[in-house]
């Protein structure tokens, strides 16, 4: 994975300026996303560094399953990205697929 800081993009979209979808728990999630899946054509290290500019320009719902095998490369970008710029369950959130508990060092949910 590349050695870049995160930061966020001065020409990304507003988070909150997303339409967003209830749940049925009262939770609401961004009704744009991005999916992990790619391992067929491209490494997990492409998909995290994907994932991580995808956070910088605005993306904060990120779609993961343990079954694409890149949830530890995933994990540390969410955990960069929540070290350095605050993000939490709250403003950032992931949909976890095939019952998976945890994504590498970083965890995040929907409340």
């Amino acid at each position: 994975m590349k050695d870049n800081k995160f930061t966020i993009a001065p020409d990304g979209v507003d988070p909150n300026k997303v339409p967003k979808r209830k749940l049925y728990t009262g939770a609401e999630i961004p009704a744009v996303g991005l999916g992990t899946f790619g391992s067929d054509r491209f490494s997990g290290e492409d998909i995290a560094e994907a994932v991580k500019g995808a956070i910088s320009v605005g993306y904060r719902h990120i779609d993961c399953a343990s079954v694409y095998g890149n949830e530890h490369l995933i994990g540390d970008v969410l955990q960069e990205v929540m070290d350095v710029q605050a993000l939490s369950g709250k403003n950032c959130g992931l949909a976890l697929n095939c019952g998976m508990i945890c994504m590498g060092k970083a965890t995040s949910f929907y409340q």
